[in-house]
């Protein structure tokens, strides 16, 4: 692919500037993480999505 290509570019780019000092960002996951433990859900959440039947029969219901 040429450089000059949009999806290229991004992945060519060097972010200016540095890095703050401290603690690296969040990511998503961590906060859903953090949503799901204040409500008390994560480690049925967490064991639903081990369990890949349970899994894709919730997922089916969503969907549905």
């Amino acid at each position: 692919m040429s450089k000059e290509r949009w999806p290229k570019i991004p992945m060519d780019m060097i972010p200016a500037g540095k890095r703050p000092r401290g603690q690296p960002r969040k990511r998503w996951i961590d906060g859903v993480k953090e949503d799901l433990q204040l409500l008390g859900a994560w480690e049925e959440w967490q064991q639903t999505a081990n369990n890949r039947k349970e899994w894709r029969t919730l997922n089916g219901k969503i969907n549905s």
